[in-house]
């Protein structure tokens, strides 16, 4: 708790840092705060869930990849409480970010961290190898463990889907810059659908794995691409090589 606490203080300041550690104990269910090099505060749920993903993305700097070139697209597929998308809004300022999440809490404080971002697009669905129907299947769990499966249409609370390759061609340009990806265990089903020729039209992603059966399915997925591999904070960074993707946007 000490070391986290430190690092906080070295990001936030003592006041920042005060507020969002006594919001724990005292605080209100909601609180807002300021992050160093983001012009806009945020808010977040005083809960550990939303205190995690604060720590995760702006002190570890998961999302945070480098790229070969300025970006023109990036899905932020698994948005959360939407702070790597305003993140990213930040550092690239002139990049549409279409930012999806499912659960409708989640969804409504990204709303409003994304709101002053004319740039970022908010979808409410889940992303999935078809244009099926979704329902969450663990909702007791914390907002950013919330997996989902297919249901039929008609199943209360029902959530649509989303495809990469729907993202795409509704964006009107021709590849995907960046995909951050963090869906709780959505990667199987994606990264083992047989339609995966969305793949070839993306340039750099960075994918939090749940699983072995993941692990598998995505190697397999990238099996002879000219990807390289590796890691940044709890994500796996996959990159094409520095010149190769600009060449393709061209």
């Amino acid at each position: 708790m000490w070391n986290r606490l430190k690092e906080q203080y070295s990001v936030l300041g003592f006041q920042q840092t005060g507020k969002l550690y006594l919001s724990r104990f005292f605080g209100p269910k909601e609180i807002t705060i300021q992050i160093p090099g983001i012009k806009t505060p945020l808010t977040l749920r005083s809960d550990e869930s939303d205190r995690n993903v604060l720590h995760q993305i702006f002190y570890e700097g998961d999302g945070n990849v480098r790229l070969n070139a300025p970006p023109r697209l990036i899905i932020d597929a698994g948005a959360n409480i939407g702070f790597v998308s305003v993140m990213l809004a930040n550092q690239y300022p002139d990049a549409r970010i279409i930012a999806v999440e499912p659960d409708d809490e989640n969804f409504r404080l990204a709303s409003l961290n994304c709101k002053p971002y004319p740039n970022i697009t908010l979808i409410k669905a889940g992303l999935w190898s078809s244009n099926v129907h979704l329902a969450i299947m663990n909702p007791n769990a914390q907002s950013w463990e919330f997996q989902l499966g297919e249901v039929d249409p008609s199943t209360p609370n029902a959530i649509k889907a989303v495809t990469v390759q729907s993202i795409l061609e509704e964006s009107g340009l021709k590849r995907i810059d960046y995909l951050k990806m963090d869906i709780e265990g959505g990667e199987t089903q994606l990264f083992s659908h047989p339609d995966r020729d969305w793949i070839d039209n993306i340039d750099c992603m960075a994918i939090e794995i749940h699983g072995a059966e993941a692990e598998a399915a995505l190697e397999n997925a990238l099996k002879g691409s000219d990807f390289i591999k590796s890691r940044k904070a709890e994500k796996f960074v996959f990159t094409r090589p520095v010149g190769a993707a600009i060449k393709e946007r061209e």
